[in-house]
């Protein structure tokens, strides 16, 4: 199993293209990166069984449309090298998963809903900071009491991942929680930011840490949104409405 993605060395990509049964890419990649070279890929194409398209649900509008394209150029490929994969998309958001994979995929799909994983029981809450000037209707810092809320879960080592609308709020929240480690004679390194921009090696540190349990805190953009696995999060905090539905879902 290999990822080829913008991040996958020079070096490595022949190795992949030769030894890859499984292999982890985005769109943009199999753009870019794949099609217009099959010729380098002609046994993957030649022997490609199934393709898994996870998060099928962020595919809409313009973005789903040029995904569809995209798609037709694989399966034209594949054909021609002698192989029809099945499709397999996932999403655990949206109430319509089918009739979106039918339209970007453009071939018919079985929907499978069961779900048979255990689940605990989740608790939704919701928080409007207190006004603190009603003549002018000023409330608290929504960041402010984010913090602190926060620092009161990794008081107690719950780990806890919150969700913040720009890379500012990020950094600053994350400054905010590591000077309250400081002050409780804690590890700052128990709170790790995680937004676009950072190098490969970080993110996967940082992704790491929480797996193992060694982060309590993470505070990050919608960059964690999507298709990582951050390990058993205790808790989540949402720094404002995400913009959609699906975004607060996921």
């Amino acid at each position: 199993t290999y990822t080829y993605d913008g991040d996958t060395p020079s070096s490595a990509r022949q190795a992949i293209r030769k030894k890859g049964h499984i292999v982890v890419t985005n769109p943009d990649m199999l753009h870019l990166g794949i099609l217009p070279h099959h010729t380098k890929w002609m046994d993957f194409f030649g022997n490609l069984k199934y393709v898994v398209i996870d998060e099928i649900h962020i595919y809409r509008g313009v973005f789903g449309s040029h995904l569809a394209n995209v798609v037709r150029r694989l399966k034209r490929i594949c054909r021609f090298y002698g192989s029809s994969p099945q499709f397999i998309c996932c999403s655990a958001t949206i109430a319509n998963p089918r009739e979106l994979s039918q339209k970007i995929i453009g071939e018919e799909f079985v929907l499978v809903d069961n779900n048979g994983a255990p689940q605990g029981e989740k608790h939704f809450l919701f928080y409007n900071p207190p006004v603190i000037n009603k003549e002018l209707g000023i409330r608290k810092s929504l960041i402010k009491e984010v913090a602190r809320f926060v620092a009161y879960f990794l008081n107690y080592n719950i780990q806890t991942i919150i969700f913040a609308r720009s890379r500012l709020t990020t950094e600053v929240l994350t400054s905010y929680l590591k000077d309250f480690l400081a002050k409780t004679g804690r590890s700052k390194d128990m709170v790790r930011g995680y937004r676009g921009g950072y190098l490969p090696n970080l993110r996967r540190e940082i992704e790491k840490g929480l797996k193992d349990g060694e982060i309590k805190g993470v505070v990050s953009t919608n960059a964690l949104e999507l298709g990582i696995d951050i390990g058993q999060l205790d808790a989540c905090f949402m720094a404002g409405y995400p913009g959609t539905i699906s975004s607060t879902w996921q």
